[in-house]
């Protein structure tokens, strides 16, 4: 009995392998390639290419998207406003989405949650095939976390980008 439950403390201890740049490319190109994953991609490029968290994107209506500035406001008219920076993969993403409901008032769709649901299972299975541990949302956002700091992003814009609140000390210069 001891021995089980030595078995059951190291599986528990055991630590989140990240997902490599290989099974994301394999990943992204699995999704790219197969048109009923395609609702896959668009979520998972949204997420590597703004760190949005999942309800972020679930919430996010197209009056928050402004592809003239190339930005996505997230929480507008509260306290917690802030805005995203609109690159090319995201803005190709949202423009896909927009194609594909133009009607929707919500960037997901009528069922945001519904597709969001759909779109986990699908990575669960996805991460499978390419080796990996199961791919959450939060994995994804760490992506683009890493990206930004390997781009030379200092960790406070990091971390305001993302949403957190942060109170950075600024370098100061007496002279």
């Amino acid at each position: 009995m001891q021995k089980h439950k030595q078995a059951a403390e190291v599986q528990t201890a055991r630590h989140h392998i990240p997902l490599t740049e290989t099974q994301l490319s394999q990943i992204l190109a699995m999704t790219e390639k197969d048109p009923t994953l395609s609702d896959v991609h668009d979520v998972v490029t949204m997420i590597i290419a703004t760190g949005m968290r999942v309800r972020e994107i679930r919430d996010l209506r197209w009056v928050d998207v402004d592809f003239a500035q190339r930005e996505i406001t997230i929480k507008p008219g509260t306290p917690d406003a802030r805005t995203i920076p609109l690159g090319d993969q995201a803005r190709s993403a949202l423009e896909k989405l927009q194609r594909h409901e133009p009607q929707a008032e919500c960037v997901l769709g009528a069922s945001p949650q519904r597709l969001l649901n759909r779109v986990s299972r699908q990575l669960a299975t996805i991460s499978k095939v390419v080796g990996g541990d199961r791919v959450s949302y939060q994995t994804l956002r760490r992506i683009f976390a890493v990206h930004l700091f390997n781009a030379g992003t200092d960790i406070c814009s990091v971390m305001r980008i993302m949403g957190y609140k942060v109170q950075c000390i600024e370098k100061v210069t007496i002279l």
